[in-house]
């Protein structure tokens, strides 16, 4: 600790100054060794405050409760009248503290005010007047029947790393005082109190300077105000979101200000600071997005409040999904619904008419119930899936075979649903198509949906293109299903594989998680799906297997 450092220092010196004025003192005069004594008093005196402060202000840059202290034992030091001091806590904001030892009359104390109030307008470059100040006497009370200046009168200012800080004054109506080697000590207490805060402020310089860092990296917005709530800081992303361009002078008013038509938020600030608690509120809309808003009070480590932080979360994207859900068990009930209807419908004409299943309409009625099951079955099968693939525990039954014969089954099969639709359908593989595991099924399942998808995007005259070749020196293998289609902007590539905002885009029959499965099936296999779209151009979709035996 850089005050226990230089209180013994200052101990170890002091001990052998009273041993060595111990012997040279006995051969002394009187006189002699009572200015040894005044020597040695002053000493201690200068070791006991030094200590003093070492011990209340730790590692606290906290220079009021060390001039406190200085003024609370001033007294064993130098007679006075009133002594004080004068600091600038901001940029317009500064305390003039008065302590009274022995009776004092206003003109003394208004005396001591105008003198520091130059001394410190010279040090600040500042126009201070006694309107500025917030004035604060303690010890004897003032008497209106005392009148007249000061006889003896100190001075000094408060300095911290070149930069004047504040003014300390002493006066007395007893003339002829603070000449002495006292006046000395008091300065060398100064002195030594000044280089250990100057070391003190690099410090918390530096580590205030690493928690910036990480505080302006964040992408939440947060601010901190000081206990009179005034901005110590704001991150890019609070400057941004609230529309603030802070300076020495912005307080929480000005937040207040920008934030009147949501949310009380001085209120809530104060609400936290002075209750000791977190506070948070939810859903405050900003910019047309929702944000969750903590307050909570920042402590030193002796539990003494230094003031908040706030702190909004963004929660826009939660809330979206939220209502993604929402509307995905929407869907799905009502996909549900219609072929159980179906099913329910069936089930109860028949139970009405038992000859109806001889009858021609009566198979067509369980022709129609069948494949509503079927419908049934597949969502529950597709849901199922996703479950799994979101658990990390969907499995593929790898066996050895030859994707080539996959990808060709699959594209003679959507030929004639393509000519139908007035679409080509065209297939390009490699000669000698590699044998390696995969899961037959699964992959069938991928081709089948993304083939499908694209027969179905296709406008009439367009053309889909298939294609089977090496990659990465035939350790993989690569199958691209290239469509000419409407395509797709950027901004919707990245939702292809959401199974909500998916849901919510489909345009026909199904769950419309085709695309999230085939994802999962793909990097089961320890391959990618990948997928490149333009507007206007169409688009193509890439299965990335690798090659194992």
């Amino acid at each position: 600790m850089i005050f226990a450092e230089i209180f013994a220092l200052i101990l170890a010196i002091t001990a052998i100054v009273i041993l060595f004025l111990a012997f040279k003192g006995v051969a002394s005069s009187k006189k002699e060794i009572e200015t040894k004594r005044r020597q040695i008093d002053s000493k201690l005196y200068e070791v006991l405050v030094l200590r003093e402060i070492s011990e209340k202000i730790g590692y606290e840059l906290n220079i009021d409760k060390i001039l406190e202290i200085i003024l609370a034992s001033l007294n064993k030091l130098v007679p006075y009248t009133a002594a004080g001091f004068m600091l600038l806590r901001d940029k317009r904001n500064v305390l003039y503290r008065v302590t009274l030892l022995d009776r004092a009359g206003r003109e003394l104390v208004n005396e001591m005010r105008d003198r520091m109030v130059t001394v410190l307008n010279g040090q600040t470059n500042k126009d201070f007047h006694p309107e500025d100040l917030e004035e604060a006497i303690d010890g004897n009370t003032l008497d209106g029947s005392i009148s007249g200046k000061s006889s003896s009168f100190w001075i000094t200012p408060l300095v911290i790393n070149g930069r004047g800080l504040g003014v300390l004054a002493i006066a007395s109506y007893k003339p002829g005082l603070y000449t002495g080697e006292e006046m000395t000590i008091l300065g060398q207490i100064l002195e030594q109190a000044n280089k250990a805060l100057s070391k003190l402020e690099a410090l918390l310089k530096a580590e205030k300077g690493k928690l910036g860092a990480l505080i302006f990296s964040l992408i939440d917005a947060i601010m901190m105000f000081d206990e009179r709530q005034n901005l110590v800081v704001a991150n890019p992303a609070a400057q941004k979101l609230l529309g603030l361009v802070p300076s020495d002078t912005t307080t929480i008013a000005d937040v207040a200000q920008v934030l009147a038509d949501r949310i009380d938020i001085r209120t809530k600030f104060e609400e936290s600071v002075r209750g000791d608690r977190m506070v948070i509120y939810e859903d405050l809309v900003i910019k047309d997005r929702f944000f969750r808003m903590v307050v909570t009070p920042v402590k030193n480590d002796f539990g003494q409040v230094l003031g908040g932080v706030i702190l909004f979360h963004d929660t826009t994207a939660g809330k979206e999904l939220e209502k993604l859900r929402e509307d995905f068990t929407t869907m799905m009930v009502h996909e549900l619904r219609a072929p159980l209807t179906v099913v329910r419908g069936t089930a109860d004409m028949f139970l009405a008419d038992s000859n109806l299943a001889v009858r021609p309409e009566g198979r067509e009625l369980l022709e129609s119930m069948h494949g509503s099951a079927d419908t049934m079955l597949s969502l529950v099968n597709d849901l199922l899936d996703v479950a799994k693939i979101d658990a990390g525990k969907f499995q593929v039954d790898k066996t050895e075979g030859n994707i080539c014969d996959i990808v060709r089954e699959k594209v003679l099969a959507f030929t004639p649903l393509a000519k139908s639709r007035g679409v080509t359908v065209s297939y390009e593989t490699i000669k000698e198509c590699p044998q390696f595991l995969f899961d037959k099924f699964r992959i069938s399942q991928v081709i089948n949906n993304l083939l499908s998808n694209a027969v179905k995007f296709t406008p009439t005259g367009g053309s889909v293109a298939v294609r089977v070749t090496p990659e990465n020196d035939e350790a993989a293998v690569r199958v691209d299903i290239t469509d000419t289609g409407e395509g797709m902007v950027p901004d919707r590539l990245k939702d292809l594989f959401s199974k909500f905002k998916q849901l919510g885009a489909k345009k026909e029959g199904g769950s419309g998680l085709g695309l999230v499965i085939a994802k999962g099936i793909v990097e089961a296999h320890g391959g990618q799906l990948l997928v490149s779209s333009q507007l206007g151009v169409g688009s193509t979709f890439t299965i990335i297997l690798p090659v194992t035996s």
